[in-house]
């Protein structure tokens, strides 16, 4: 519902404020309660997949971490100008343990951004993966990561299903 000029003073606010390391811009439709409901079916599946007996089990195994009791989630759409600034995923308050990325994109070249890269106490970059479609990225909530910027040239959007398996689900 806003103008293009308030549209471009919102992105212009958008930007200044990842100038100074706060932000993001990008699609997402978390997958909670009505949201849940009313979500395609095939999402729908993926996440009830996601929180199922066999994943969470796999994930109880593979981090070593029995406690575990289900995920939250939302998918994500990157289009060119979107990004996710440094920060982590550690909040007590719901339980985040394991944060987890399961790429959709079928396609995507390193060279379009949407990297999820991740720093030194410092702030230098010590690793970035590239999306692959149907890759699941695991890594501890208190790691301090972001998402690169995609470039106007992406040949298309970068789709993921994002979230953090918890202790206790809010």
């Amino acid at each position: 519902a806003l103008t293009n000029d308030q549209r471009q003073q919102m992105y212009q606010q958008i930007y200044q404020l990842a100038g100074d390391g706060v932000g993001f811009l990008y699609c997402g439709y978390r997958m909670e309660g009505d949201k849940l409901v009313a979500a395609p079916q095939r999402l729908r599946e993926l996440f009830e997949y996601v929180n199922g007996d066999e994943m969470l089990g796999f994930m109880r195994e593979v981090t070593g971490m029995p406690e575990l009791k289900g995920a939250s989630g939302q998918y994500t759409r990157y289009e060119p100008g979107h990004f996710l600034t440094r920060h982590n995923d550690d909040v007590t308050a719901e339980g985040r343990q394991v944060a987890y990325v399961l790429n959709l994109s079928r396609q995507w070249h390193p060279d379009w951004g949407g990297l999820l890269q991740f720093y030194d106490q410092a702030g230098t970059v010590r690793d970035a993966w590239t999306p692959a479609f149907n890759r699941l990225a695991l890594f501890d909530v208190r790691h301090v990561h972001s998402v690169t910027y995609v470039t106007p040239f992406a040949r298309g959007p970068r789709l993921a299903l994002t979230g953090w398996f918890n202790t206790g689900v809010s």
